[in-house]
C-alpha cells in the first residue's frame, strides 16, 4: 500500500487576513486568503486536509518602554 504524502501549507498570520499557500500533489501552488473572523478560520479548517503539514509565519513587534522592538518568528505545526 502506498503511503500518503503530506502537502506543505504555509500561513502568513501577520495581516488583516490569513494568506495561505499549499503545494499540491502536482507541486503547484494553491493560494487562498481567509478572514481572521470565526467564519474565516472555520473556512480555512475545512479547506485543510489531514495530510497537510502546516507552518505558520508571523512577525509581531511589541514595545515596552523601549525603542527596540521585540520580534517573534515562525512556528511549524
Amino acid at each position: 500500500m502506498k503511503s500518503q504524502d503530506g502537502k506543505y501549507v504555509g500561513i502568513d498570520c501577520g495581516k488583516k487576513s490569513l494568506e495561505v499557500v499549499r503545494i499540491n500533489t502536482e507541486n503547484l501552488l494553491e493560494r487562498r486568503q481567509f478572514g481572521t473572523t470565526e467564519n474565516g478560520i472555520n473556512s480555512l479548517l475545512k479547506w485543510l486536509t489531514l495530510n497537510d503539514i502546516v507552518g505558520l509565519g508571523f512577525l509581531a513587534s511589541l514595545r515596552a518602554n523601549s525603542s527596540a522592538p521585540l520580534l517573534f518568528g515562525n512556528l511549524a505545526l
